[in-house]
């Protein structure tokens, strides 16, 4: 189960600031860091994975930032849900982009990484 929290903190000048906050957890409420979901021996391809995923997303391809992408580790996954269909991650402004483009959840059909990931 994830619980999501998307919040916006504004204290005056031209930008506030958004950002995400993710908790998911097990069946008996263990929390789940993204190094708990997946494997550690493949861990160095699945943020490949991701990288490449987000760097061939039309919808915001052209609005990233590639060297922000190129600096993505495993740390810069800490905000993920993950349901049926999806892992999304989601990174807070300025994390991968202008803050124009605000806070992203980007979704990783599971098909395309299930590879990766083993849930406890």
């Amino acid at each position: 189960q994830s619980i999501g929290i998307d919040s916006y903190v504004y204290t005056g000048g031209a930008n506030g600031k958004s950002l995400y906050k993710s908790y998911t957890a097990t069946r008996t409420g263990t929390l789940l860091g993204i190094r708990d979901i997946v494997k550690s021996d493949v861990q160095n391809a699945f943020v490949a994975t991701v990288k490449k995923q987000i760097l061939a997303d039309k919808t915001i391809g052209s609005a990233i930032f590639p060297d922000e992408i190129t600096d993505l580790s495993m740390d810069s996954f800490a905000n993920f849900s993950i349901d049926e269909k999806n892992l999304t991650i989601y990174f807070d402004k300025y994390q991968i982009g202008p803050g124009a483009l605000g806070a992203v959840a980007f979704p990783l059909p599971l098909s395309s990484v299930a590879q990766f990931i083993t849930l406890p």
